[in-house]
């Protein structure tokens, strides 16, 4: 014997009512709380941002400084068996240098 369709079949039961619109005034709190959060975060940024400004300037050190210092240091170092072309390809990478970080600030600056 066979047996009935709605034995063989799944039943899946719906629930339809579970599913409420929740509080206007909870909503409310989590939204200043998030604007809260997002603003503190900004204000942080910007600290952070100031804090590195000043250092900069205490130390008078810029973010070329320490290219500029490493260029040097190579340039000690290896002034011993130095060629003409070695100087050519240096000065050829200090001007591509230069003109990049040209690029990047004026980038910055808008």
């Amino acid at each position: 014997m066979s047996q009935p369709a709605f034995e063989r079949n799944v039943h899946i039961p719906v629930l339809s009512d579970l599913v409420v619109e929740g509080d206007p005034t909870l909503k409310q709190q989590v939204r200043a709380n998030l604007e809260t959060i997002e603003c503190e975060k900004q204000a942080y940024d910007r600290r952070i941002q100031q804090k590195m400004n000043n250092l900069s300037q205490v130390i008078g050190q810029e973010e070329g400084d320490n290219i500029a210092r490493a260029h040097a240091i190579r340039s000690e170092a290896g002034s011993i068996n130095k060629k003409v072309s070695d100087t050519h390809h240096e000065m050829n990478l200090d001007r591509d240098r230069a003109a990049v970080m040209r690029r990047l600030s004026r980038r910055n600056s808008h």
